[in-house]
């Protein structure tokens, strides 16, 4: 049992001990059943957080209103929320009301099945209301209940399915993929931040080209990176591009990166040639593509601004996009240019 678990149990073991129910919930379950590693622990419980306030010496009220507690140890926190149900949804994200329920309401209400498990670790039993196991083992992604009105939940859904069946090798369930396309158009309604979030969740696995190509099949690229799409069907010439069209080099390209590699390199990679598409042209059977390192740059910069980059991740990304045709006049500069170049800490 990592050190992290061991002090997870041990908060659910002070809830227990004051007379309510505790589990770990959610991705952790999963992740624990399929001898993955989990990344964070989180707890459900039947305590309200006034009461998990007493109970435990430090927490922090970062979403009270609706039932979530954050516990501190050490250096560790570990979200706590309480067992509710939600009121009907007014913007695609937030509950307009908030009521603490059971935990089998409490499953009910949650995304995909396979995350809607709960599980003691002090008795080693799995809670499981939604069939979620079953689903695990079959490697199946599946809506709790009817897809439409998760969806409506929360927006933010239309791409947490995709990442979970890229991410995990899964496949979905009938019923599943449709209302994803019938819905791409509502992940306008999601922040930026939520949004950038989920494409690097999705950008930092091995799958990551599958994954983009995924978005595109179910229509989330569209909206989400229109630029990329259009990407789609722009020929290159043959000596240099065998492989295909800029799309298909552009997923062929993230395709051949290691799993390590860093966040700002990969989304350097994806949108170093986004400006091919706007500067395509062909004269005596030769395409060119004059200028697209330039126009690449320009389109990066709005779309890392779209999703609200840092200014800092986006200076880097920008740097690497700007220079990334460089490496092939590299013999041909004078010393200093060469000198400027190598020396730089992106190179």
């Amino acid at each position: 049992m990592s050190k992290t678990l061991q002090t997870a149990t041990q908060i659910i073991t002070q809830l227990k001990s004051a007379g309510h129910e505790a589990y770990l919930v959610g991705g952790c379950v999963r992740d624990l059943l399929m001898n993955i590693k989990p990344k964070d622990y989180d707890i459900v419980t039947s305590a309200t957080p006034d009461e998990i306030e007493k109970i435990l010496p430090k927490t922090v009220p970062v979403g009270r209103q609706f039932g979530v507690m954050l516990a501190i140890v050490g250096k560790e926190t570990f979200e706590i929320a309480t067992f509710r149900s939600d009121s009907p949804i007014s913007d695609g994200r937030r509950p307009t009301e908030v009521f603490f329920a059971s935990a089998k309401e409490d499953a009910l209400r949650r995304d995909f099945t396979i995350n809607g498990l709960f599980y003691d670790p002090i008795t080693k039993q799995v809670l499981d209301y939604v069939n979620g196991q079953q689903d695990i083992k079959a490697h199946i992604i599946r809506f709790i209940g009817d897809p439409e009105q998760r969806l409506h939940e929360d927006y933010l859904r239309l791409l947490r399915a995709i990442r979970f069946k890229i991410n995990l090798g899964f496949r979905y369930a009938e019923g599943v993929k449709e209302p994803i396309q019938r819905h791409a158009h509502r992940i306008l309604k999601v922040s930026s931040e939520r949004i950038r979030s989920e494409l690097n969740k999705i950008l930092t696995t091995k799958h990551r080209a599958r994954g983009i190509d995924e978005l595109s099949q179910t229509g989330l690229l569209h909206y989400i990176l229109p630029e990329l799409e259009q990407c789609k069907h722009v020929t290159q010439p043959y000596e240099f591009h065998q492989e295909g069209d800029v799309y298909t080099h552009i997923l062929l390209a993230l395709d051949s990166l290691p799993a390590s590699t860093p966040l700002y390199i990969i989304w350097a990679v994806l949108l170093h040639d986004i400006g091919k598409p706007a500067t395509f042209s062909q004269e005596n059977n030769r395409i060119h593509f004059n200028g697209h390192t330039e126009k690449s740059v320009q389109l990066a910069d709005t779309i890392l601004r779209r999703l609200a980059f840092s200014n800092q991740e986006r200076q880097k990304i920008l740097w690497l996009i700007s220079h990334h045709m460089h490496l092939g006049v590299i013999p041909e500069m004078r010393r200093v240019k060469q000198h400027t170049l190598l020396t730089h800490p992106l190179f």
